[in-house]
């Protein structure tokens, strides 16, 4: 348990890297790299999460890549099916009700 909550932070760290990084003016293919990063990052925090059987929080931050991806690198992109798998995951682990 305690592995997981200290990758979590590191975690929660690069998400907000990241997010620092998301008002960079440039290049397309820059703005792409960094949601991409974002959309890991958040995926990452929602794998933590889930392991913390912190169900809901895992969802949104899962929902929160996806959206990111979509935008980015369109449904089809290998990262968004990923994170889709995950929120279909979470749902079937859950452990609260009223989800998400």
């Amino acid at each position: 348990m305690l592995r997981h909550k200290t990758a979590l932070e590191h975690a929660q760290k690069a998400l907000a890297i990241a997010r620092a990084c998301s008002d960079i003016t440039g290049p397309d293919h820059a703005k792409i790299n960094v949601g991409a990063t974002m959309a890991i990052a958040f995926y990452n925090v929602g794998a933590e999460l889930e392991h913390l059987r912190l169900y809901r929080e895992a969802y949104a931050s899962c929902r929160q890549g996806l959206q990111i991806c979509g935008k980015l690198l369109g449904a089809d992109h290998t990262l968004c099916i990923k994170l889709a798998e995950s929120l279909v995951e979470i749902e079937k682990s859950k452990q609260v009700s009223n989800f998400p």
